[in-house]
Order: C-alpha cells, then structure tokens, then sequence
C-alpha cells in the first residue's frame, strides 16, 4: 500500500473511495465540496450526520473523481487522547469493508474538521491498523476462501504543513500481528508445542535470529521441572522451551541490556486432573497466544533491525489429562531452585512462566516483560477492555501504558501489595502456587511471578480477557505485539 500527502482538497488521481470526516457543523463545508448535484442526493436521503456515524452513496461525479463517497461523523467531543486514537482505527476498518465490497484500489481522505487531523503520524498509524485488522481473515483450513480486496493507495488531501510516514515499518508491524492472529487461531491438533517450537526455528532462520531449543531432555538439564510438570502430562506432545535471540547490527553494543519478553505457550489447556468445564473449552486453543504474540514481536525486531538487544523465551506445553499429569499437593523444584507445591491444576500458566523468567534472570536480562493469558479473575476485575498490568517499577508501567494507547490498547495498574502473599504461603514447599481461596486471582498469579524475577525490571500483562479471540468468528486481537514491538524500538534512542 502507498499513502501520499496533498495539499489539494480536491482528488488528484481517479478515485474508487472518497472519505470526508466531517462534523455536524461542517454540513455547509461539505455542501461545497460535493456540489449541488450531489448535495440535493444528500437531501432526497434525509442525510443527518452523527458522531462515528457515516453516510455513503455512490457518484459518477468527474469533478469529484471518485465512484464513491463516504461521510464520516466526527465527535466534537472526546472523553480522552485514547478514544479520539480509536476513531480513526474505525475509519480504517470502514475503509477496508467498504473496499471489501466494493472493490476499491485508490482512496482519499479529506478533512473538514479542524479537530481531525489524519495527516500525523498516529493518527495514519491508527487507520493502517484499523485497516490491516478488518482485513485480516484465517482462512487456512478453507477449501474456499474469500481473501480480503487489497487497497493499493491512499491519499491524504488538503495537508498544509508536510507529512511522512514510514509504510514499511508499519506494514512489518502489522505483519506481525497477524503472526500471532494466525498463530493463536491455529487449531492444537496441528499448533502442538513441538510446532510452535519449529516455527520459530524456521522464522529465526528466516531472520538471523538464534535459535536454543530445550526439549524435555535438556529441560530435565536445566532443571525446569515446573514446565515438565506441566508438559509430562502429554506423551504425544511433549513440552519445549525455544529462546529466540536479536542482536543489534552495530558493533559498539556489548554494554546494551537485554529486553526479555516472556511468553506463555499452553497449545492446549484441559484443565488437567481439576478439568474445565465443557463451556470453557473450546476457547483453549488460545492458551499460547503469549508466546505467539513474544514471537511475532521478535520477528518484527529482526526486519526493522533497531540497534538493541532482545531475547523471546516461548514456554510450550500441553495441559493434558494421563496417568503422569500433576496432581494437587505434588511438589516440585523450579529452575531458580524454589520448590512449589501444587493447588489446582488449572493453574498450569504461572508454573510454566515460572521457568522461562527463571531462565531469562540467570541469563541476565535488564528489563524482563511477559504475556500470558493467566487467570479468569482479570477478567472479573477489569472485564476485556482493559489488561491488568502488574510491576513494582512506575517508569517501565507508564511507557506500557502510553504506548499502549497508541496502539488501541488500554492497560491498567494493579496492586503487588505484600499482603496478598500470605495466599502463597506453604507448609511443605517454599511457595504455593494457588491461593486456597481464590481471591484476588490475577494478583496472587502476579505476586507468584514475581518470585521468580527478584533483582530485575519486569511488568506483567495478563490477557487472559483483552486477546479477544473467539474461535466461532475466527477473530484474534493480537493483543501487545504493537505496543511491545514500539517498547523495544524506543529503547534504541537510550
């Protein structure tokens, strides 16, 4: 796709798609710009424009140079930064379904309202997304598919001052998010842990990325018993550990810390021995969305090369059924060395991430971030609009936060108040791994991590809600890939 600036209000190409954002006090700014003829079409159609509203109608107008016209209702007022971002994520998404249908190659876009500026770079950011996104379909398993009609250009009209915008970077961005889509749709007949392992091997060989695989002979090595338990549950599809690594093109970066980023990798999630219910089941393909989206994240470092030092850990097993699951009250020896004791056996997330941070500290990361889709209590606390985000240190949350919003995601502080560890406290083992009473889940699930990476930087995100994958839509949200991919690449200015 192409996007070019104009500081002619009018199009100067043939257009399939002409878009208007307009607000309702512009009406007689669009009177003139659409011309009378057009404008008495608006009348016959009773045209009341409304915020993030729109009105389309088709034109053979030649002045117009377009075969299509949509209004869009901009909102005069906004509750915050975030929402405004949000609007032109909407107007891309309308862009692309109306290019589904319609068919359109070329489109303009035109601002009437001094409120409204689609020329910045966020603002473009937000419509590529919003049309990457409504473009993306999982159409893998279909004998027919019905891909998504590719916009070729775009233009932006009536731009005053110059403007630029990086396409490439944001096409490998978004490429990377649909990635994780792809991946965390993928069914866990076929995404198993052992291909989630080969993937990544094939994308580090793809990129120049290093690629250590432990398998449950090496894992038994290090001593990462805790994924083993977790893992040991499935003789046909054994866990793995994968440690993806991206160094820097530039020579004099030996003092750089490392980023770490952490993903959670459960292909498929029963319940184990204290089995889910059949209603929560079907959604368990999804349990690995975190260490697809860690993967997708360090594959989109290794195309836009920036000049900093980035490992991804993937944590890959099955949450199965047998004879060798875990059970409650098993005790087991983590990789740090902490020992564990078993609560419930639904609970496999932490026990897995576990090990994989402990790794990511004894290789001596500078800054550890990870991603799991941990506990159903995030979503009983902030429902799936917002992800609760956990870290002792306010520097590493608030970049997550702003970043976030740039990127359509909302991230909300949550408490590591010491009290809660009490919930953890064993008798027979240094930690348990479930709080008895179930309250205050995704915090306890927090503060369980966070034994693990004692003496580094490290923010938790818990997607377990805010992934949004619904597997009869066949829809992914690939939650974080963006914002990580922006964390990482703003680290390289420092």
């Amino acid at each position: 796709m192409k996007i070019t600036f104009s500081k002619d209000k009018k199009p100067v190409i043939d257009n399939d798609l002409l878009l208007i954002i307009a607000t309702p006090k512009n009406t007689e700014k669009i009177k003139k710009e659409l011309g009378n003829a057009l404008v008495s079409e608006l009348e016959k159609s009773n045209f009341k424009l409304s915020a993030s509203k729109h009105f389309s109608f088709s034109t053979f107008d030649k002045k117009l140079r377009a075969r299509e016209i949509i209004i869009y209702g901009w909102p005069t007022k906004f509750q915050d930064d975030f929402l405004a971002l949000e609007e032109f994520a909407k107007i891309g998404a309308l862009i692309q379904s109306a290019a589904n249908q319609r068919r359109h190659k070329k489109i303009s876009v035109i601002s009437l309202s001094e409120e409204c500026k689609p020329q910045e770079s966020i603002a473009i950011s937000r419509l590529l997304d919003g049309i990457n996104d409504q473009a993306f379909n999982f159409e893998q398993y279909k004998n027919k598919k019905e891909p998504s009609f590719e916009i070729k250009e775009i233009a932006i009209l009536g731009v005053k001052q110059k403007a630029s915008f990086n396409i490439s970077k944001k096409k490998t961005i978004n490429n990377s998010a649909n990635l994780a889509r792809s991946l965390t749709l993928t069914p866990a007949n076929d995404c198993t842990p052992k291909f989630m392992a080969e993937t990544a091997k094939q994308i580090a060989r793809e990129n120049g990325l290093k690629c250590e695989i432990f398998d449950a002979k090496a894992l038994k090595k290090i001593g990462a018993n805790l994924i083993l338990a977790v893992g040991g549950s499935s003789d046909v599809n054994p866990p793995y550990l994968v440690k993806l690594t991206y160094e820097p093109p530039k020579k004099s970066s030996s003092e750089l810390k490392t980023i770490a980023l952490v993903g959670k990798g459960i292909t498929f999630d029963t319940g184990g021995l204290c089995v889910k219910p059949d209603s929560a089941m079907l959604a368990m393909k999804n349990d690995m969305a975190g260490s697809a989206i860690v993967l997708a994240t360090i594959a989109a470092l290794a195309k836009l090369k920036p000049n900093i030092r980035a490992c991804a850990y993937l944590a890959l097993a099955e949450n199965a059924i047998s004879p060798s699951s875990m059970k409650p009250g098993d005790v087991y020896k983590s990789l740090s060395g902490k020992t564990v004791e078993i609560i419930h056996t639904d609970a496999e997330g932490r026990l897995v991430l576990a090990d994989a941070l402990a790794l990511a500290v004894k290789d001596k990361a500078g800054t550890i971030i990870d991603v799991a889709t941990l506990t159903g209590a995030a979503g009983v606390a902030l429902g799936d609009e917002y992800t609760p985000i956990y870290s002792d240190n306010s520097d590493l949350i608030r970049e997550i936060v702003k970043l976030g919003q740039n990127n359509g995601e909302r991230y909300w502080r949550m408490p590591l108040a010491p009290e809660y560890k009490k919930a953890l406290q064993s008798k027979i083992a240094d930690l348990r791994h479930h709080n008895m009473d179930r309250l205050a889940g995704s915090i306890t699930a927090a503060l369980f991590l966070k034994e693990f990476v004692e003496g580094v930087d490290w923010a938790h995100l818990d997607i377990a809600y805010t992934a949004k994958v619904d597997p009869i839509k066949g829809t992914s949200r690939a939650i974080a890939v963006r914002t990580l991919i922006d964390y990482c690449l703003s680290k390289e200015a420092q």
